[in-house]
């Protein structure tokens, strides 16, 4: 395993948004709802493709 996700409220943005960690940092264990603190985020970029039918 390379790395864990997690799906996090974005309050900024209104939405959810997945940060992924290292799997050699340590198992971290959040209740719902917790609040959290970014710590030296890296910022990458990914991109989801939609397909419209009409």
């Amino acid at each position: 395993m390379k790395e864990r996700t997690y799906g996090l409220k974005y309050r900024g943005q209104g939405c959810m948004i997945k940060v992924s960690i290292s799997a050699a940092v340590p198992l971290k264990e959040f209740d719902y709802n917790d609040e959290v603190e970014f710590v030296n985020p890296v910022a990458d970029t990914a991109a989801t493709a939609m397909l419209i039918f009409s």
